[in-house]
């Protein structure tokens, strides 16, 4: 297998909207992210902030803006008023320029039933998907990932190898792979074998101590699509799951599915792939100290390829600074507008909108929006969650057990989470 960066791209980038205009994108954003509990408590996954100014669910809209994916449903379930609110407030239609976005709860066709796992959140939306348009493909994206993707090259190759159903893939190491689907392909890259979440991954042949993972992004032809799903949820006896059912289910029937490697796929203006399931305190903690980094690999200043989120009218971030003029008191630091650093000390510190910190030291920490710290404080790999207002000469991160005993979640990674609304 080679995993060299080649483009499968059929189409110019000019005609993405041509080439794109009869798929149908639904984001899954109904999950209950209970590994990113506390964090999750007051809103679902994809609405959590991260780096900074964004929420998670913004990096897939901003690849499917770029990538020329212009017809949206976002599938919402779980405590879905504040990511709706976002999506609202700043991605709206725009029916003259042929986008739009809808957000779409579940529609209990077959009684009082929520969506019952990845592919039953797409049955419930067969019915929507009709009633938009002329669709003859479906795009299925996570909306809980942050990564940086043309999805119009990974139609371009599903189209290529006229494939029923594409999953796309890249090589993990194999002691990480159990939390993914794990695939095996042959040489044209037509996928062989499937297996969900396995103890012990296959490796890929030639690469000892890699496997082939599923990043749940899927492309699928709709009306065969239909056909699986509708029979998946005339059947009590599955969990209504791509991973689980969908994809099993067709491989045994021999139906062709191809893997579309990520590796190759290209964004102007960046060099590195980036995809990280922040699925965990660890994990969303990593993906925000990933762009403190001289070079990051997730570049948020691509103007080839922005990133966007909710607007504002903030003022720029302001530092003043009264003592200790010939120390460097800022170190690798993200900072969002209306923020106010005083008299303090960032490292690896990425700030959320208007935060204030006051005389304080911050090191390797997420503070959300709006957080106040006062002086005297000292926070270590920390996350705050929005509004939290930290009271003067508070330790947080320097003595778990004393962490614990305020109540509040210490990680297994040692990463300490101030859940909103915490009162100390």
């Amino acid at each position: 297998l080679t995993f060299q960066p080649v483009h499968f791209g059929l189409f110019h980038r000019n005609n993405r909207r041509n080439t794109l205009k009869h798929v149908m994108t639904i984001i899954l954003a109904g999950g209950v992210g209970s590994r990113l509990a506390p964090l999750t408590d007051p809103c679902t996954k994809p609405a959590v902030e991260v780096a900074a100014k964004y929420r998670i669910i913004d990096f897939m809209m901003s690849d499917c803006l770029n990538s020329g994916l212009h017809h949206i449903l976002v599938a919402t379930q779980y405590r879905s008023h504040e990511l709706s609110k976002h999506l609202s407030d700043n991605w709206p239609s725009n029916a003259m320029h042929g986008f739009f976005v809808r957000t779409v709860p579940a529609q209990q066709i077959h009684g009082e039933m929520w969506y019952q796992g990845t592919a039953n959140a797409v049955y419930q939306n067969l019915g929507i998907i009709e009633s938009e348009g002329d669709f003859q493909t479906v795009a299925i994206l996570s909306g809980d990932h942050i990564l940086a993707m043309d999805f119009s090259q990974m139609y371009d190759y599903h189209r290529l190898k006229k494939s029923v159903f594409t999953v796309c893939v890249m090589p993990m190491l194999t002691v990480e792979a159990s939390r993914f689907g794990v695939l095996e392909i042959d040489a044209d890259w037509r996928i062989i074998g499937f297996e969900e979440k396995p103890t012990s991954p296959k490796e890929i042949p030639g690469m000892p101590g890699y496997s082939l993972v599923s990043m749940g992004n899927y492309f699928a032809e709709l009306a065969e699509l239909s056909q699986w799903l509708t029979r998946d949820a005339e059947n009590p006896g599955t969990s209504h799951d791509f991973g689980k059912d969908i994809i099993p289910g067709m491989l045994a029937a021999d139906v062709p599915l191809y893997a579309y490697n990520f590796l190759t796929n290209v964004i102007p203006g960046q060099s590195e792939h980036y995809w990280r399931d922040v699925g965990t305190i660890q994990a969303l903690h990593e993906s925000n100290m990933d762009l403190v980094q001289i070079k990051p690999e997730l570049n948020l200043y691509n103007q080839e390829w922005p990133i966007r989120s909710a607007r504002d009218n903030l003022p720029p971030a302001k530092f003043n600074e009264t003592v200790n003029r010939g120390c460097r008191r800022i170190q690798n630091s993200v900072v969002s507008g209306g923020c106010i650093i005083e008299n303090a000390y960032l490292r690896m510190a990425v700030l959320g909108r208007e935060v204030r910190v006051d005389g304080s030291t911050v090191e390797e920490s997420v503070l959300f929006t709006g957080v106040v710290v006062k002086d005297g404080c000292h926070l270590r790999r920390v996350i705050v969650d929005k509004g939290v207002r930290i009271p003067h000469n508070t330790m947080i991160g320097i003595d778990h057990e004393a962490d614990r005993a305020r109540g509040l979640t210490v990680d297994d990674s040692g990463i300490v989470v101030v859940p909103r609304g915490f009162r100390f």
